[in-house]
């Protein structure tokens, strides 16, 4: 087991190396300091059973070489309450132009244990034509996870972009806690035509498919639950 005052360390590390790089933007007259918000999804899957309800937020602040990103997702089944809430706060190194490492902590925020973790991170960008970055779990127990995703981004018009989105997770080793077993664990694939409707925000709509995988796929059927699904995608973004 990971002590929590091991993440609580690794949180005042973020912090330090945060202020430390505010610190430096301070005493540089040539770094511009930006802060930028992102709603990238704010979504309702609906399907054959209970609607569900995603959305994803990313919060920057930086340089063109540092920075601190917070980034909040959650969702669950429509409904008056939010079944999970993710949060990330990451210290954030660009080394170069179009590729971002990332360290931090992650907080679950839902029932259960083990919910805090720390966390690295690797995100590329290609122009503006893909994305693609994966992040590396630890949690306070010891178990290790991560996950992958590639987005891209394809003009069909001058307000109009497809996005295809492809997500993968896994885990070396079985976590019965989660019912989760090693291997990779599941899936998603999207895709969203999204629609500017000016400089902040913008409307979507698509299709996702999701499934579980590997021994996860076998444990889901061991206990009734629901191994795969296909749902329509209606949404929103900003962008400020």
């Amino acid at each position: 087991m990971i002590p929590g005052r091991f993440l609580s360390a690794l949180s005042r590390c973020c912090l330090a190396l945060g202020l430390g790089w505010g610190a430096s933007v301070t005493n540089s007259a040539h770094a511009e300091t930006q802060t930028t918000g992102l709603v990238e999804l704010f979504e309702m899957h609906v399907g054959e059973d209970v609607d569900q309800m995603l959305f994803s937020t990313t919060f920057v602040t930086g340089d063109d070489r540092h920075g601190a990103t917070l980034m909040v997702d959650g969702g669950g089944d429509v409904g008056p309450r939010i079944k999970e809430v993710i949060g990330h706060l990451l210290y954030t190194l660009n080394p170069q132009g179009n590729q971002q490492l990332l360290i931090g902590i992650r907080q679950d925020f839902r029932d259960g244990p083990d919910l805090s973790h720390a966390a690295l991170g690797v995100s590329v960008n290609l122009g503006t034509v893909l994305s693609a970055e994966h992040y590396l779990y630890l949690s306070e127990r010891g178990n290790v996870t991560g996950s992958a995703e590639v987005v891209g981004y394809i003009k069909a018009g001058p307000a109009v972009t497809i996005e295809p989105r492809v997500s993968i997770g896994w885990a070396p080793s079985g976590i019965r806690a989660e019912d989760t077993g090693a291997g990779f664990t599941d899936m998603a694939a999207a895709l969203r035509v999204r629609r500017q409707l000016g400089p902040v925000f913008n409307l979507y709509a698509g299709v996702i498919h999701e499934r579980l995988l590997g021994r996860t796929r076998v444990i889901a059927s061991a206990n009734g639950d629901t191994r795969n699904t296909t749902r329509l995608i209606i949404g929103m973004g900003a962008s400020f």
